[in-house]
């Protein structure tokens, strides 16, 4: 169905106490400008109820799932949407507005599932202007994380038996195919995949990822500005990423026994310049250098100093005037190419110590992209005159899947090296003791050790966790908080005999 304004899937126009809709099941698209509805464009009071609608709402102004724009006393009572609303104006996946009177008449709204495939960023659940005097069993399904709706639920939570404890299960509604409830006799569409997102980013392809859909024999994967497609067996797939610069936009649909879903809820990503890699700080008289490998293709460099931003260079350099001294700088690094930042670099920390400081500190950085797109978390641990506690670390290669540790995790400025690859551990507390014996170890043979660096990476917030806890455990007169989820920085003085 498509038109200009009042444009429905049944009704564009209706007015009158009389106007009953019931035990209509429709599927259509629908398409107009303003007032459009899946059901009916402009609905002046009357009734709907034991219906439901699938299909794409696309319009402007006044855009629902249901009724574009309800006025004063209508009233909704067990319905169901599973379409999909495109608009940049006022919209909802249920109603674009619901007006009211000047004495008091308003609609209500009882026992409706919005479980709508997708909806625009400027779509609500229920329109943000809406006035409704009986708003009661109204749940969406969660899109996305970022679905804050008071309406939305995921679909574990959606299909919690209790919310529907007054809801008619036997003449109106049924969960015989479905967790969430389904009206008798009416749609049941197959559900697209959800939570659509990017997982990792590989040169010049993304990796991309969603929740499953029940018996599947595949899933199809469109990437639209370039009319690609590719069909995978799993819930992950590899897709071209777009040029330095460029925007695409993905979408999965599901192959099922019963048929094909709806396509999901669509992403977009516009892909920068390269990451900074290769950070380097060294003091130059006064001041620190800091140095990285040039990226190609990029417009210019973002330097941030501890959390802030400092300020742009077109070159791979950056100084920082008048260090203070036992003061941390954390320093990281993005490119930017026609108005598109890339992520920022691996965090690099540095401090330029006192020569009568003693000390340790400690800092569990923010989560970062590694060289290969992947997720990871780094610890920054710099010591100085750390006599009779830490006189030499070694470099500790290991590999241990269970708990995302990469090899190569510790690297510091001595020139001895111990290494295993394999960590034969049971359990966190196994693995924390383990790593905590070699650190206390490689300080049997204690002298005087200047300056520590150490820098740990790991591919979870809970294993750099677990690293945080080894070096606790390494050694008693660290002192750390025993809850170390909060840690961000710990700068003490350390006493010496």
């Amino acid at each position: 169905m498509k038109g200009k304004n009042r444009v429905g899937g049944l009704i564009g126009n209706t007015y009158g106490d009389n106007m009953l809709i019931s035990d209509t099941y429709l599927l259509c698209d629908v398409e107009g400008m303003t007032h459009v509805g899946g059901l009916v464009g402009l609905m002046t009071r009357g009734s709907i109820t034991k219906t439901s609608y699938n299909g794409t709402v696309n319009g402007g102004e006044y855009t629902g799932g249901f009724v574009g724009y309800s006025d004063m006393n209508c009233a909704f009572t067990d319905m169901q949407t599973f379409g999909n609303i495109v608009s940049d104006s006022t919209s909802g996946t249920l109603f674009g507005r619901m007006g009211h009177t000047l004495n008091g008449d308003a609609s209500t709204l009882n026992r409706i599932i919005d479980t709508s495939s997708g909806r625009s960023e400027s779509v609500s659940i229920i329109a943000p202007n809406v006035v409704a005097k009986n708003v009661s069993d109204v749940y969406a399904l969660k899109l996305s994380e970022s679905d804050d709706s008071k309406y939305s639920k995921n679909y574990e939570a959606l299909s919690e038996p209790t919310l529907y404890s007054s809801w008619n299960m036997t003449e109106i509604w049924s969960k015989e195919t479905s967790k969430i409830p389904m009206l008798k006799n009416g749609l049941h569409p197959i559900w697209p995949p959800s939570d659509l997102k990017i997982i990792a980013f590989l040169d010049d392809h993304l990796k991309l990822s969603w929740s499953p859909v029940e018996n599947t024999s595949k899933y199809e994967v469109r990437i639209k500005g370039i009319d690609e497609t590719m069909y995978v067996t799993e819930t992950e797939a590899e897709v071209i990423s777009p040029e330095i610069g460029g925007t695409l936009i993905y979408e999965v649909r599901a192959y099922t026994e019963e048929g094909i879903s709806n396509w999901s809820k669509e992403i977009s990503y516009t892909r920068a310049a390269g990451v900074p890699v290769n950070i380097n700080i060294a003091k130059a008289q006064k001041n620190a250098l800091v140095t990285w490998d040039a990226v190609e293709s990029c417009d210019f460099y973002i330097v941030e100093i501890n959390g802030v931003r400092k300020g742009i260079t077109y070159t791979p350099s950056y100084t920082i005037s008048d260090i203070q001294k036992d003061s941390p700088y954390i320093v990281r690094v993005k490119t930017q190419k026609n108005g598109v930042e890339s992520y920022w670099s691996r965090p690099k920390s540095w401090i330029e110590f006192s020569e009568s400081f003693s000390g340790l500190w400690l800092k569990l950085n923010d989560m970062y992209y590694d060289t290969n797109g992947t997720a990871s978390y780094c610890i920054d641990v710099i010591g100085h005159n750390l006599k009779d506690m830490y006189s030499n670390f070694y470099s500790i290669d290991y590999s241990e899947v269970d708990y995302g540790i990469k090899e190569d995790s510790v690297i510091n400025h001595t020139s001895q090296v111990f290494e295993y690859s394999e960590m034969e551990v049971d359990d966190e507390n196994g693995f924390v003791q383990l790593l905590a014996s070699q650190l206390r170890d490689s300080a049997e043979n204690s002298g005087d050790y200047k300056l520590l660096t150490m820098e740990f990476e790991a591919k979870t917030k809970e294993a750099a966790e677990l690293i945080l806890k080894a070096i606790q455990h390494s050694n008693k007169e660290l002192e750390l908080d025993e809850d170390l989820t909060n840690i961000t920085t710990i700068l003490r003085p350390l006493s010496q005999e």
